[in-house]
Formats: structure tokens, sequence, C-alpha cells
């Protein structure tokens, strides 16, 4: 299962994941590079950035969970 962290969260938490999952990182890319690394990604977690638009979420097959810290 990957997870791709698209907003700072605490280390801690990165590391409770990156226990379990694979973890990527899309901090502070552009909406290109998001939809690219949110292609084969099974979840997504973020804060208030980025909006995960329509454009981006068409291209996310393989997403199961959106978490919001």
């Amino acid at each position: 299962m990957k997870v791709l962290l698209a907003d700072q969260i605490h280390p801690a938490a990165v590391k409770m994941l990156k226990e379990k999952v694979e973890v990527e990182t899309a901090i502070g890319v552009s909406t290109k590079e998001l939809i690219e690394q949110i292609s084969d990604a099974d979840g997504v977690m973020l804060r208030s950035k980025p909006n995960l638009t329509e454009e981006i979420l068409k291209h996310a097959k393989k997403l199961k969970v959106i978490g919001r810290a």
C-alpha cells in the first residue's frame, strides 16, 4: 500500500505511517507532478493544501482513502 503525503504532518505520524506502508512525499509539487504521483497511490494525506480537484482525482485510479490531518 502506498500513501502520498501532500502536506507537512507531524514527524511522529510520518514515522508511524512508514512502519506500515510505503510513503511518498509530494509537498509543494506542481499539479502535473501531483497527478503523476497520485496515479498509483492508495491513499493521500493532506492538511489544507493542495486542493484535490476533479482534474487531479480523475488520475487517482487506485485511490481508496483521503486523510486530512
